[in-house]
């Protein structure tokens, strides 16, 4: 209750003693009246504050909350090795249906560690691979919950590589608990081969491209090669290699700039030769900059990680400031895009 002092020629009632004025002020505030009088003095009936939840209660009702369920498929991680050494975080749990995320990016931090405990124990080996094939295997030393500026928290862990000759050692890989999937059916392509589709594919790609962009009325680049930022070979089950491409006028393959200019992403596979190039597009997504903002995929790599001749491909999609991760899989023989991590691949 708050006091305010009445005017001084306003006089109490004569003949009301404490408690008869008691009485009146019980009977008032049953009433629902939040103003009352009392022996001269107006008072504001003001209810008491909620009170604060104690650590007690906030502990058990945690305690009631469901827990987030772990992975039951192998996880799939990303590993990037560079001159600061090698360092991974999980992607998705995958399997024969496909993949699914391991929990949104909102998860606590005591999901992290029951998921560094269960698939993340110091001393574990994972193997690596790139282009589809293994190519060596990752050691984990230690792994904690962290988190970049910005970004939810993860779980993140650190380690040594051993990588087979010939493969860049400062890249990007994917990555699965050692043992968890046969090895590939088909063998790695040697850098003959390599060097061979690479020439291919950066000649067929800007036909390729071209009909796409006459298709959306877009303008044509003024250098096709310099616009095709990447373009990458990936197996099939009829043998043949397909390509995967990225196409950019007034943008580079990177976070930044403004959204001005257009990207072409498209996957092209072997069929029936109708484009005269051998390759026909099975998946084109074309972004307009000023009409949808800077959306740029760049192939981080790929894996038939359920081993039904088709691989599955982990993009990086730049943005203006940043770059989130999706996964672009085959199923039901078509292609589609599903968002899996909104603040790209940063590593603590």
């Amino acid at each position: 209750m708050r006091p305010r002092t009445a005017p001084e020629h306003v006089n109490p009632r004569p003949g009301r003693g404490p408690l008869s004025a008691l009485g009146a002020l019980i009977i008032i505030l049953a009433s629902g009246c939040d103003n009352v009088s009392w022996g001269g003095v107006d008072f504001d009936v003001v209810p008491p504050p909620e009170r604060a939840p104690q650590p007690a209660e906030m502990d058990a009702e945690r305690a009631a909350a469901p827990e987030i369920a772990l992975p039951v498929d192998p996880v799939l991680f990303v590993v990037r090795n560079d001159a600061g050494g090698a360092r991974m975080r999980p992607l998705a749990a995958v399997g024969a249906e496909g993949f699914t995320a391991i929990a949104s990016e909102e998860a606590p931090d005591g999901y992290w560690r029951r998921f560094i405990t269960e698939f993340m124990r110091q001393g574990s080996e994972f193997s690596l691979y790139r282009e589809g094939h293994r190519t060596g295997t990752f050691v984990l030393s230690g792994a904690e919950v962290a988190a970049s500026p910005g970004c939810p928290a993860t779980a993140v862990a650190t380690g040594s590589v051993e990588i087979a000759a010939g493969v860049p050692a400062e890249a990007d890989f994917l990555a699965l608990p050692e043992g968890s999937l046969p090895p590939a059916l088909d063998p790695p392509t040697d850098s003959a081969t390599r060097v061979a589709l690479r020439s291919r594919n950066r000649q067929l790609g800007p036909i390729l491209a071209e009909r796409l962009l006459r298709a959306r009325r877009a303008g044509l680049p003024g250098n096709w090669q310099a616009a095709l930022a990447q373009v990458v070979a990936f197996p099939t089950p009829a043998g043949a290699s397909g390509l995967a491409a990225t196409l950019l006028v007034g943008d580079t393959l990177g976070p930044g700039l403004d959204d001005q200019g257009y990207a072409l992403f498209f996957l092209a596979t072997p069929s029936g030769d109708r484009s005269g190039t051998g390759l026909d597009t099975v998946y084109a997504d074309f972004a307009d900059y000023p009409v949808t903002g800077k959306s740029a995929p760049r192939v981080v790599d790929y894996l038939d990680w359920d081993r039904d001749g088709w691989p599955g491909f982990v993009l990086e999609v730049f943005g203006t400031s940043g770059s989130r991760v999706e996964m672009l899989t085959r199923e039901d023989g078509d292609w589609a895009r599903s968002r899996l991590l909104e603040c790209g691949l940063s590593l603590p």
